[in-house]
């Protein structure tokens, strides 16, 4: 493996335990809020507290799991733009690089062409 596979890697993986640590303190943060919330309410019971906690931590988690799931999709459709602009980069730079070529090669043949035709002393 090169070093910039390795560095890549290492960079993929680092990312990976961001967004885990990301999450994992995600899911602790909606209970905590609950239960603050809950303690409030001083003339619920205490299974409904518990679940009026439950419930809060369901929506809290499918609104971040939503959120999660639609800043991935922008994440792909960006990288999707990014690549179809660097795919036509390239394209565009091929060409130019071609023209380029046959103009070359073109000057170099008519230059040849003219010192034969006029009985350059070199040939």
């Amino acid at each position: 493996m090169r070093e910039w596979e390795r560095r890549r890697a290492a960079a993929t993986g680092i990312t990976r335990i961001e967004g885990y640590l990301r999450w994992q303190a995600e899911l602790g943060t909606p209970r905590a809020a609950a239960e603050r919330f809950a303690a409030r309410l001083s003339w619920l019971t205490r299974d409904e507290r518990e679940e009026l906690v439950e419930r809060y931590v369901e929506e809290r988690l499918g609104m971040a799991q939503r959120l999660a799931a639609g800043v991935e999709e922008r994440c792909r459709e960006i990288e999707a733009a990014h690549a179809a602009r660097y795919r036509r980069l390239r394209q565009r730079m091929l060409c130019a690089s071609v023209c380029v070529l046959v103009a070359t090669a073109s000057l170099v043949t008519a230059v040849v062409g003219m010192l034969a035709g006029s009985g350059y002393p070199g040939r």
